[in-house]
């Protein structure tokens, strides 16, 4: 990993402080463990602001020199701070406030975070004994951090999101910005765009594994992978992305009618591999409709076969119970008692079987009226069920 970038974020009249904290971290700048920016670091006849956001968009640690002018300052506070908190909750750094002179700041956004010199005693304060004591406790403190930093390699590169963000905004061409930032970038971005002019279809079907590799990776890294995708397929028009939003919900709004026929066109790009997986969904949801047609037949079938068999037990049990009453047999009094007790008892469950085989027929009526009016594709055939005896060799369309 290459030296930590820290940003100072001051007050111009803590000037002064500033240079002090300067000289205590020189040591770290000389070993080639941080490299150290301010506003003061700008060339003569160059762009400030535009330098400034620059090195904050890409610094890995910033600094807030916290005092009564700071706290007053409208572009350190609403400007600079607030970018660097924002920053700061995406991953992308680690804001360090630095307590340079006794201020209310408790309530401010960077309250929530931990402040420097230890128990965010200011550093002119008679808490120290000198002001070398107190920046040196600082530098102890920034040196935790660093350290914290070094065991994190995806802080180098996540922290280009920013920054190449905005310098595309302004017209810079990626690759550009990737060069100047760091070459291997450049060099993976470029060969992003390689295989997606040659092989378009096969690296929107990898995308995501490709994204989420590149995202374990290096976080930020996948950003790489969309700006590559969306050169090769052009879709950096809003109007052009309204106008195949409507287009693909047009495709495939007659599935809400019953319609499982219809097919999303798959293009090579990301809202083909949306329509093939539509496509798929709809598919498998005429393989349902399918099913249920089938299991729905064979139970109405069943239950009609078990009504009749319900039904002629019952003539039987008729017949024996007309025998026993008229004693047109040879049986003791006992045993005609017992069998009409018992011819009694297997009416009731026959008539609770005939009850329940009946309601369970109605229900597989409805069950199959839900499904009947949907209009599958001639394709759809039930593999679930090769053995099944109504399932349709040639399977024609059901309406």
């Amino acid at each position: 990993m290459s030296s930590i970038e820290i940003f100072c974020c001051y007050a111009h009249n803590d000037a002064p402080l500033l240079e002090s904290l300067k000289a205590h971290l020189s040591l770290l700048q000389r070993q080639g463990l941080i490299s150290l920016w301010s506003d003061t670091n700008i060339s003569p006849g160059s762009e400030w602001e535009k330098e400034v956001q620059k090195h904050l968009n890409t610094a890995h640690i910033i600094l807030l020199l916290v005092s009564s002018d700071f706290m007053a300052s409208d572009y350190c506070y609403s400007k600079e701070m607030m970018q660097a908190i924002a920053r700061h909750d995406r991953g992308e750094a680690r804001v360090i406030p630095i307590i340079l002179r006794p201020v209310f700041w408790q309530g401010a956004p960077f309250g929530k975070l931990q402040a420097l010199p230890t128990g965010a005693k200011p550093v002119i304060s008679p808490s120290w004994h000198s002001q070398d004591e107190a920046l040196l406790d600082v530098v102890k403190g920034i040196g935790e951090a660093i350290k914290s930093l070094q065991n994190i390699p995806s802080m180098y590169y996540s922290r280009f999101i920013g920054y190449a963000s905005q310098e595309v905004r302004n017209g810079r061409p990626i690759s550009e910005v990737l060069t100047e930032f760091d070459p291997s970038l450049a060099a993976l971005f470029n060969a992003i765009v390689a295989a997606a002019n040659s092989r378009i279809s096969d690296v929107i079907r990898m995308g995501k594994p490709l994204r989420t590799a590149l995202s374990e990776y290096y976080p930020g890294l996948e950003y790489l992978f969309d700006v590559a995708l969306s050169l090769v397929t052009g879709d950096n028009s809003l109007a052009d992305l309204q106008e195949r939003v409507i287009k693909l919900a047009d495709e495939v709004t007659p599935v809400g009618d019953g319609d499982l026929r219809v097919q999303a066109e798959v293009t090579p790009d990301a809202f083909g591999l949306i329509a093939d997986r539509i496509n798929y969904l709809v598919e498998e949801l005429a393989s349902l409709v399918m099913g249920v047609e089938i299991v729905t037949t064979s139970g109405i079938e069943s239950a009609n076969s078990t009504l009749e068999a319900i039904q002629a037990r019952r003539k039987e049990i008729e017949t024996i119970y007309k025998m026993v009453s008229e004693k047109n047999t040879n049986l003791s009094e006992n045993d005609c008692a017992f069998i009409r007790d018992q011819t009694i008892q297997i009416d009731r469950f026959l008539v609770h079987t005939d009850t329940e085989t009946r309601r369970m027929s109605r229900l597989m009526d409805r069950l199959y009226a839900a499904v009947s009016n949907f209009r599958l594709p001639q394709y759809i055939t039930d593999d679930n069920n090769v053995d099944n005896p109504h399932q349709m060799s040639n399977p024609k369309e059901i309406k």
